[in-house]
């Protein structure tokens, strides 16, 4: 989990630094009708400055732009923009989060600082923070955040070393997560995943989260469920497919915050 200091409603990014007090002075000068001293003047900089605490924050989905968008949006951070519009719905928080932040990123490898932006519900950059493109580990390049689009158990092995960002494991591979499992484990792992999906659906019809029923241990609003790892591995034999630790680990990895046909599914133990 990475921290970093952010601004609330930054209006560009040269206004996400600390006010001197003398900055603060002469923004004040014909409404504070008094003469404040360094102390008093203090607080109203830090108000001015919009600048929060330092704290947590969680990638939850990068955004690569050109030169030319990032630069406008880097001097315009109030506008609206599409490419927050379309993704604002990852930075909600759930409960049991503990970054402060969900955070675009948006940057371009060109440019020095990434902007990380928790929009909260609107489609601009409400809470922003700069980071040093340096710090944070292979952002150029052909690096990518998986989306769910390995549909296929063919698709799985043959992208496994690709090194992706996956959400609740950072930038890694997929083969590092399962511990190098085998094609054929991987094979397993995606059958096992179809009978999962399917069922996680089928019980979308009868599920209550008032009686705690549920075969797979779902847990939750219907339409955004937590199952239950041991729960769903007993109920679907999943000691039939292979080794409990290397499938759950490419299923959830892969599958984790899915939006599937009655709901979006993510996986508690």
């Amino acid at each position: 989990m990475r921290s970093a200091t952010f601004y609330r409603k930054p209006s560009s990014v040269d206004e996400m630094r600390p006010r001197t007090a003398e900055e603060a002075k002469t923004l004040l000068q014909g409404v504070v009708k008094k003469e404040l001293t360094d102390e008093e003047i203090k607080p109203i900089a830090d108000i001015l400055t919009r600048q929060l605490p330092e704290s947590l924050y969680e990638i939850v989905y990068r955004i690569e732009v050109n030169e030319s968008v990032y630069d406008d949006f880097a001097k315009n951070l109030l506008s609206d923009r599409g490419f927050i519009k379309g993704h604002k719905s990852k930075c909600e928080r759930k409960e049991g989060d503990i970054a402060n932040y969900k955070c675009l990123m948006i940057y371009n490898p060109t440019r020095e600082y990434a902007l990380m932006v928790d929009s909260s519900g609107y489609n601009y950059a409400r809470y922003v923070a700069k980071v040093p493109l340096v710090e944070i580990e292979n952002t150029s390049g052909d690096l990518g955040q998986y989306d769910f689009e390995w549909t296929t158990a063919d698709e799985i092995i043959a992208n496994k070393n690709k090194r992706q960002y996956f959400r609740g494991w950072g930038v890694t591979t997929l083969a590092d997560i399962s511990d190098n499992a085998n094609d054929d484990e991987y094979r397993q792992a995606h059958e096992l995943w179809l009978k999962l999906r399917d069922a996680f659906n089928a019980e979308a019809k009868h599920y209550d989260p008032e009686t705690n029923s549920s075969r797979l241990g779902s847990i939750g609003d219907k339409k955004e469920r937590e199952v239950m790892r041991s729960m769903w591995w007993e109920k679907l034999g999943g000691n039939k497919y292979g080794d409990y630790d290397k499938l759950t680990r490419i299923i959830e990895a892969l599958h984790c915050g899915e939006k599937l046909a009655t709901g979006t599914i993510s996986f508690g133990s």
